[in-house]
């Protein structure tokens, strides 16, 4: 007798790929039920499948887990964990990494790959792949000033009250990293943007 036993990750990654509704998404629901204690005569009769269809799936997790329910299929189709990836990119593009235990406040890909390297072996490649397919772009979004922001005027001379405070023989602690770069104009950020969307609300 065949059964499964998954440990939380596992679980969570088959139930995305349940949610796609796909062929995928069927033999997943077979690992489940297993799981969930249903045995291969049950699952059979419950999803009107053949035994030995539940059998073979069951068996093929078992052996090399989310890989193997995916069937050899033309080049070109979206492998299984590409399709798990994509549907992992949708919710972690709505947040920001801090909300994920980064200090970043913004996504790159490398932290996208560190994210998912420690639950599932991908690539870069299959990140940006997946990324590219749900429709998501990398760019600078449109200048929206503060109001309470500092004009230019303001904000050279605050540098020029820095300049005299590093000159003078007491000046205030300041701590920086390599270089120091001010600038008096807006800084335009970069983040991820629904293609064709406009360019107000970035996920940074």
């Amino acid at each position: 007798m065949i059964k499964i036993r998954l440990n939380e990750e596992q679980k969570k990654m088959l139930i995305r790929l349940r949610n796609t509704r796909s062929t995928l998404g069927e033999r997943a629901h077979y690992v489940l039920l297993s799981n969930a204690g249903s045995d291969i005569k049950t699952i059979a009769k419950t999803l009107s499948r053949h035994e030995h269809t539940i059998r073979t799936w069951i068996k093929f997790y078992a052996k090399k887990g989310i890989d193997g329910l995916n069937s050899k299929s033309p080049s070109g189709r979206p492998k299984i964990k590409g399709r798990v990836v994509e549907e992992e990119v949708e919710i972690m593009l709505t947040k920001t990494p801090r909300d994920f235990g980064y200090q970043e406040e913004g996504w790159t890909v490398r932290i996208m790959l560190d994210f998912f390297q420690k639950k599932l072996q991908v690539k870069e490649d299959t990140i940006r792949k997946a990324v590219k397919r749900k429709g998501w772009v990398y760019k600078r979004f449109a200048k929206s000033v503060p109001q309470n922001a500092l004009s230019k005027e303001e904000k050279q001379k605050r540098i020029e009250q820095l300049i005299e405070k590093l000159k003078s023989d007491r000046p205030d602690e300041t701590f920086f990293v390599d270089e120091a770069n001010f600038m008096t104009g807006s800084y335009v950020q970069r983040g991820w943007f629904k293609r064709r969307d406009k360019k107000k609300s970035p996920v940074q």
